[in-house]
């Protein structure tokens, strides 16, 4: 019964566990020395998996091409994690 209730509370978007959340921090804060500040780092069970939102602030004068370039590699980055 504690495993089944465990699910549930997976399954209705329960946060991930704070260690999992330093981690994405870490990654990010270390992934591209453009990166000028981490605004958000959520992460929520999704089934067996977790659904994450990090929102990343960059130059304003960035081109667009670099800046989607940063982001599009994080989230590779993120995705493959274990």
């Amino acid at each position: 019964m504690v495993s089944c209730i465990g699910q549930v509370k997976r399954l209705t978007g329960l946060t991930a566990d704070p260690r999992f959340l330093s981690q994405l921090t870490w990654i990010t804060y270390h992934h591209s020395p453009l990166i000028e500040k981490i605004d958000t780092v959520r992460a929520f069970y999704f089934g067996t998996s977790y659904l994450v939102e990090v929102d990343i602030v960059l130059r304003e004068d960035m081109m667009l091409k670099q800046a989607h370039d940063i982001g599009e590699s994080l989230q590779k980055k993120i995705e493959e994690l274990p």
